[in-house]
């Protein structure tokens, strides 16, 4: 009979066979990107899909969906012109829900678009929708619930309504999922 592994040997994992979150050095060149471009309410991220974002189905795993989005509400945050009054005021975004429909497969390599832009208050939480677009096709639409926190409590909603009312945008014109004609 094989010996048990030390205990202390039990929980080592290789850090490249565990999924890592969306981390502060992935989102500060996004944000360092957007932050010098012009002030704009929508953000459009043109990208790919990376090979780690891929599942056995050599498809895009849900789950890098999300990793996706969380790095395009921080380019959102920076193209607003909102991260100073979000660092000075030591206030932080965290997702309270998201809704998430999926349409189509996005392919290794495969370009996509991700549309992101804030379009509706629900109680205290900002709803941001994000859709990922290949040409005029919608891949994936989401719908996120983000509570914004100050000194650990979430903002009131008539706080949150000042301070977000130059960021509320119109949804993306979608049917069938395709893009509606302007």
């Amino acid at each position: 009979m094989k010996a048990a592994p030390p205990r202390d040997r039990i929980h080592e994992v290789h850090p490249r066979e565990v999924p890592v979150p969306v981390s502060l050095l992935q989102i500060i060149p996004h944000m360092a990107a957007v932050s010098l471009s012009q002030t704009d309410m929508v953000d459009r991220w043109n990208t790919r899909v990376r090979l780690g974002h891929v599942d056995m189905n050599l498809h895009m795993n849900y789950a890098s969906y999300l990793n996706v989005m969380e790095l395009g509400r921080w380019r959102l945050i920076a193209r607003t012109g909102a991260m100073p009054q979000f660092l000075s005021e030591k206030i932080r975004a965290v997702v309270g829900g998201v809704d998430i429909t999926y349409r189509r497969e996005l392919k290794p390599r495969q370009k996509f678009t991700l549309d992101t832009r804030m379009i509706d208050l629900h109680r205290r939480a900002l709803v941001v929708e994000q859709t990922f677009l290949v040409d005029d096709q919608v891949h994936a639409q989401a719908k996120v619930n983000a509570l914004l926190l100050k000194n650990g409590r979430v903002m009131g909603r008539q706080t949150l309504r000042d301070m977000s009312a130059d960021w509320i945008v119109d949804p993306l014109p979608v049917s069938g999922g395709r893009l509606k004609a302007s």
